[in-house]
């Protein structure tokens, strides 16, 4: 029972604010009639399409499809505002204010993000592109990439892989958070292989290397005590 597993951890649930999803693949969704309503403590709580969740929209899907649909709403709003006010404003205070009011927004829990379809990121990215076309003063025909690059910016796809890289560095080297330290298993090879030949050979057989594939090696190599700059090393990757 909900409620009981909320008192023993005492929490207490509100009936009235609470909201049920109910996720499933959309094929069976489509496929199979499911329950309008759910019966919690007596009351009748009715599926919801959608629900915000420490300021992350997750849908029925998994697909993200509102959750982008509403950081691009924000982000947009932001920039609206500080268009108004750019006359005033210096470029040095433009690209703070897009930093701490638009681009936090893009970047919150933007791991979440990793593997949906170039479609939704790229909505995204005119985001990002918007805003350093404003930072710049930049019409929208001339090319972004000059501009992202003198801002030292990474792409929406490349900030991403960037984040995850960061969590998976973190929890393998033990300054991470301990509950994903717990989930990761460092494999270890019954046979004595090549550290070069292995990620050459792993690299060839990928499209689009993960950064942290082909990232340096002295990156990939963990051990205890040492401190590399792997932040940098990384980004510099993403960025070239």
């Amino acid at each position: 029972d909900i409620k009981t597993w909320m008192l023993s951890n005492k929490l207490q649930m509100n009936e009235d604010k609470t909201e049920v999803l109910l996720v499933t693949p959309k094929r069976v969704a489509k496929s199979e009639p499911f329950p309008e309503f759910m019966n919690i403590n007596g009351t009748s709580v009715k599926f919801c399409p959608s629900l915000r969740n420490l300021g992350i929209t997750l849908d029925s899907t998994l697909s993200l499809h509102q959750h982008v649909l509403n950081v691009c709403r924000g982000a947009f709003l932001e920039l609206r505002r500080i268009n108004s006010i750019r006359n005033f404003l210096t470029t040095d205070a433009v690209k703070t204010l897009v930093c701490s009011l638009v681009l936090s927004r893009v970047d919150y829990c933007n791991s979440l993000l990793a593997g949906l379809p170039q479609c939704r990121l790229e909505k995204i990215q005119y985001v990002q592109n918007a805003a350093a076309r404003l930072i710049f003063r930049a019409p929208k025909s001339d090319h972004v990439s000059p501009l992202l690059q003198k801002l030292h910016w990474l792409p929406i796809s490349c900030r991403i892989e960037h984040k995850i890289s960061s969590l998976c560095y973190n929890s393998l080297s033990g300054t991470g958070p301990q509950y994903l330290s717990d989930l990761i298993q460092v494999y270890t090879s019954s046979r004595c292989l090549s550290l070069h030949l292995t990620l050459a050979s792993f690299e060839s057989q990928r499209s689009k290397p993960s950064p942290m594939v082909s990232a340096p090696l002295h990156i990939k190599v963990l051990s205890s005590g040492t401190n590399f700059p792997w932040k940098s090393d990384i980004r510099a990757k993403l960025m070239a």
